[in-house]
């Protein structure tokens, strides 16, 4: 489990917010009881108080974000301002690996198509203005745009090439040092896509 800290720092115009990349925690059991005291655990031997918490974050894994028995409970139990919210990060991750897994199905790059008329179709059914004008300014413009078809076009084929189910961090190290290489053998040592 990797823990991360993210901070507001309230002493400066504009307010500025701060991650930190704490460490990573080896659990044994990922039930939502075992997930909360390795973390508990982790916070007390930081020396940090478990009621300084304005806000809890994790993938979308039910052990973490379960409303009844895991971490985001337990930890709202203690604390009630520890609000829940699920991190776009890790959203945004699912819905590029839905597509690139939908495109590597058809053999081709109609899930950027179908990911598009499915935003547009929520635009109809929400009564919120601000979430349909985002909505469809997300999949007619951002979506849409050359510069984001052309980088799901390069991600689905580094993807493709180191898609594992149990990639470890070394071997993504040594997929990363050979993208690099590949790179720079094809003069592209300037290469800013994204």
């Amino acid at each position: 489990m990797t823990l991360k800290l993210r901070c507001v720092d309230v002493s400066c115009i504009p307010v500025k917010i701060e991650e930190y990349f704490i460490e990573f925690l080896n659990v044994e059991n990922t039930s939502g009881l075992s997930l909360f005291n390795e973390l508990c655990a982790a916070l007390d031997s930081l020396g940090l108080d478990i009621d300084n918490i304005r806000g809890q974050g994790y993938d979308n894994g039910s052990n973490m974000r379960g409303k009844h028995q895991d971490v985001q409970k337990r930890l709202l139990d203690i604390n009630l301002r520890a609000f829940y919210m699920s991190c776009g990060s890790h959203c945004l991750n699912l819905v590029i690996f839905d597509m690139a897994n939908s495109c590597v199905k058809a053999k081709s790059f109609f899930g950027a198509r179908q990911c598009i008329e499915a935003l547009l179709k929520a635009v109809d059914v929400t009564d919120d203005a601000r979430l349909s004008r985002d909505t469809r300014l997300l999949a007619t413009h951002e979506l849409s745009s050359f510069k984001f078809l052309l980088s799901l076009i390069i991600l689905y084929d580094i993807l493709y090439n180191i898609n594992s189910e149990m990639m470890h961090i070394d071997v993504a190290v040594k997929q990363l040092k050979g993208l690099v290489s590949f790179l720079k053998i094809t003069g592209k040592k300037d290469f800013h896509l994204l």
